[in-house]
């Protein structure tokens, strides 16, 4: 890694940082209201999505599809988590980060599972089945029981980890 590459990653890390907080600060004095505090969530995941399609594309040169599969796993069985963890007396910062470290282990877990077989396959034919994973969970996700869809993980506590966003 060269001079250059370490200045831009630094100016990079130094801008996303003032950038978040930046935006804590206008949240906290509501001068950005719940309405675009969803926004800016969206956003923010659209962000991981593109930033996983660039290391997975653009770095590798793989045709991947699945992204969107994998974060459904992780965030599912992370929202599971967080719904029985609820009544435990722990820290609420303990919550979110035990939900996240699981919700990313069961999503590495699927990912290394749908992984073995993909291992020797390249262009058309790894975007092929990442895509029809994506579309398994989609479908799994859909056709659950209402107390495991999205209907029940509604009901899930509010968190409030830095300032109020619930």
């Amino acid at each position: 890694m060269n001079m250059n590459n370490k200045k831009s990653y630094l100016i990079n890390i130094v801008a996303v940082t003032l950038l978040y907080i930046i935006l804590q600060v206008l949240m906290q004095n509501n001068v950005i209201n719940r309405y675009y505090q969803g926004i800016i969530v969206f956003i923010c995941i659209n962000v991981i999505v593109a930033s996983s399609l660039n290391l997975t594309l653009g770095f590798l040169g793989q045709l991947a599809l699945g992204h969107a599969g994998f974060m459904a796993v992780g965030a599912y069985s992370s929202a599971l988590l967080s719904i029985y963890m609820k009544d435990m007396e722990l820290p609420v910062i303990m919550h979110l980060g035990v939900a996240l470290f699981f919700g990313g282990l069961i999503a590495g877990a699927i990912g290394y599972l749908i992984g073995l077989p993909a291992l020797r396959l390249r262009g058309d034919y790894l975007a092929i089945i990442t895509l029809g994973f994506g579309e398994i969970i989609r479908v799994v996700i859909n056709n659950l029981k209402p107390r495991y869809a999205c209907q029940s993980l509604c009901a899930t506590c509010k968190l409030e980890v830095i300032y109020d966003y619930s």
